[in-house]
C-alpha cells in the first residue's frame, strides 16, 4: 500500500512520517495548481498541521451511527479515520466515512460547535470546499458558512480533541494535510449476529464482530492491498426461538437448529455471497456441529460459540475470545479470498489423509512438510498484537501469497476483485 500526500512541502509532516514509515512506504507527490473540481478519487486521511500526529476519526467505532461525534485521534490502521471525498459539483464535496457511510456535517451554530456524522441529504452543512494553501495544505469550509473552517478542537479537557467549526485560525489548527490511500482490490464482508450471540457476549469487551473484522481488514490491507468493506446486522436466528422461550444459552434444547439450517435461514433473508462478497454468521448458541464452516458454493461462513467455551459451557477469557475469533474469521475469510486448508485429517502416512477442501499438505498439495501458516494446524496466532507491532511476516505461507498458484490469495484477488 502507498500513501500519496497532497502537499508540496512536508517539513510539518515529519512526525507523521516517523509513525507511518515503520508500517508502509510514504512517497511524497507534488500536486499541480488547484482546480475547481480536484480529483479526490480514492480513500483519504485528514492530518492536522498543528497536531501533526492526529487524524480526523469517528469517536465511537463500536457503534458509529447517526450524530456520532467526530474527533482527532492518533494514526491507526483501521477504518474509523478513512474517508471518501466525493464531488457534488460546483467545487463542493461530501466527506463520507468508509466505516459508516455517513458524512461529515457542520453544526448549525459556529461558536466552536462540534462536527458530527449524519446521513447525507445534500444540505449545505454537508457540502465542503477545499481551499488549497500556498504550502500545499488545505483549509476546508462548509457551504453553509464560508467564513468558518474545520478546526482541531482544544487539547484539554479531551484526550482526543473534537473536530469543530471556527473562524480562521492563526495556529494551523484549521489546516490539513490530505493523504491518499490507494487500494488495488476490493472485497465485501457482511456480518450477521443473532440474539444468542448478543446475550452470551453482552458483557465481554471487544465482542462485537466489527472488532474482529477491523483487525482482519487491516491485515488484509497491509499484506494484499485489499480494501475490505463490511457491515454487521442483528437478526433473530432459528436457534434464538428455542433459547428465548425455554433453555438457557449454555445448553442445547431439542429444537435447536443446526448450523446448516441457520445458514439457510440467513440466505433466505439476505441472499447468498458471491465472488466478491462473503457473509459471516455469528451465533451464541451451542449447536450440534461445532465446526466453523465455509462453503464455496454460497460464500457463507458460519462461526459458532463452541470454540469460545470452557468445558463447563462458560465463556473463555477475553483475550482468548479475542484471539480465537480473529484467527477463525481471518482463516475463513482467507478461503473466500482463494486460500485453502493445509491441515490433514486422519493419518497422512496412511494415504487416507484429507481435509474439507481436498488440499491436505501431504496428499493433495504434495508437500513434505506442513507449511507454517494461518491455513495449517500450527495453532492460534495473536494476530491483533502482531498487527499492532507490525509483525505480519509468516502469517501466510508461499502458497497463500503466490500470484501464480491457483491457491494463492493474490491470484484470486487478481481474477475476481
Amino acid at each position: 500500500m502507498k500513501f500519496k500526500i497532497k502537499k508540496s512541502y512536508y517539513r510539518l509532516f515529519s512526525v507523521l512520517l516517523s509513525l507511518v514509515m515503520i508500517v508502509i512506504s510514504v512517497p511524497i507527490v507534488s500536486i499541480g495548481a488547484n482546480a475547481v473540481d480536484e480529483d479526490f478519487s480514492g480513500i483519504w486521511l485528514f492530518n492536522n498541521v498543528k497536531y501533526d500526529t492526529k487524524f480526523i476519526h469517528i469517536n465511537n467505532v463500536d457503534d458509529p451511527g447517526e450524530n456520532e461525534i467526530i474527533e482527532l485521534h492518533n494514526y491507526n490502521k483501521y477504518w474509523a479515520l478513512r474517508w471518501y471525498i466525493i464531488s457534488v459539483g460546483g467545487g463542493y464535496y461530501k466527506i463520507e466515512s468508509v466505516l459508516s457511510d455517513l458524512v461529515l456535517t457542520a453544526p448549525t451554530g459556529y461558536n466552536n460547535d462540534i462536527v458530527r456524522q449524519t446521513t447525507y441529504t445534500g444540505a449545505n452543512t454537508q457540502l465542503w470546499k477545499f481551499i488549497k494553501q500556498s504550502d500545499g495544505t488545505y483549509k476546508i469550509s462548509p457551504k453553509s458558512n464560508h467564513n468558518c473552517y474545520l478546526v482541531a478542537g482544544a487539547v484539554s479537557p479531551y484526550v482526543d480533541q473534537d473536530l469543530e467549526i471556527r473562524s480562521a485560525q492563526t495556529d494551523n489548527t484549521d489546516k490539513w494535510n490530505l493523504i491518499d490511500i490507494n487500494y488495488q482490490y476490493h472485497a465485501s464482508i457482511q456480518h450477521y449476529y443473532d440474539w444468542g450471540y448478543m446475550e452470551r457476549f453482552l458483557n465481554v469487551s471487544s465482542s462485537h464482530p466489527s472488532h474482529y473484522q477491523d483487525v482482519c481488514s487491516a491485515i488484509l490491507s497491509q499484506l494484499f492491498n485489499v480494501k475490505v468493506t463490511y457491515s454487521a446486522k442483528l437478526f433473530e436466528s432459528s436457534a434464538d426461538l428455542c433459547a428465548h422461550h425455554s433453555d438457557s444459552l449454555n445448553t442445547k434444547c431439542s429444537t435447536h437448529d443446526t448450523q446448516d439450517n441457520i445458514r439457510s435461514n440467513v440466505r433466505s433473508l439476505y441472499g447468498s455471497g458471491n465472488a466478491t462478497t462473503a457473509r459471516v454468521i455469528w451465533t451464541g448458541h451451542k449447536l450440534t456441529d461445532s465446526q466453523s464452516k465455509f462453503y464455496d458454493y454460497d460464500q457463507t461462513i458460519m462461526v459458532t460459540v463452541d470454540a469460545a467455551l470452557k468445558s463447563d459451557n462458560t465463556n473463555q477469557s477475553n483475550p482468548y475470545l479475542l484471539n480465537r475469533r480473529i484467527y477463525t474469521l481471518l482463516h475463513e475469510t482467507s478461503h473466500f479470498l482463494g486460500a485453502v486448508d493445509h491441515y490433514c485429517y486422519d493419518n497422512q502416512t496412511s494415504g487416507d489423509c484429507n481435509n474439507p477442501g481436498g488440499n491436505c499438505w501431504f496428499c493433495d498439495l504434495g508437500l513434505t512438510v506442513e507449511p507454517t501458516c494461518l491455513m495449517s494446524s500450527q495453532g492460534m496466532l495473536d494476530l491483533k498484537t502482531r498487527l499492532d507491532n507490525n509483525n505480519l511476516s509468516g502469517i501466510y505461507c508461499n502458497i497463500c501469497t503466490s500470484s501464480t498458484n491457483n491457491n494463492g490469495i493474490p491470484k484470486h484477488l487478481n481474477n475476481h476483485h
